[in-house]
């Protein structure tokens, strides 16, 4: 596996069609939200830490859908 970035298509992590990035997407919105909330809102200690693993579970999740769905579509072929 070659670590050169230069061969990296961004083209691979915008799919529509794929139920996967849906997923990313919906997971990173949450954690978003839910980061914001932890911030934002003057909530007791024990929710807080709540919140804040939500976050982490969702942000986790999400490097999950990533995965999937880099794995799910194959790569194309760079043109020459």
């Amino acid at each position: 596996m070659r670590s050169d970035l230069s061969s990296f298509k961004l083209s691979r992590l915008i799919q529509p069609r794929s139920r996967y990035f849906w997923l990313l997407v919906a997971f990173n919105l949450m954690t978003g939200l839910l980061a914001w909330v932890s911030q934002a809102l003057p909530l007791p200690w024990g929710l807080r830490l709540l919140v804040a693993i939500l976050a982490i579970g969702n942000g986790v999740l999400g490097l999950w859908a990533l995965r999937m769905m880099l794995r799910s579509s194959p790569p194309t072929p760079a043109p020459d």
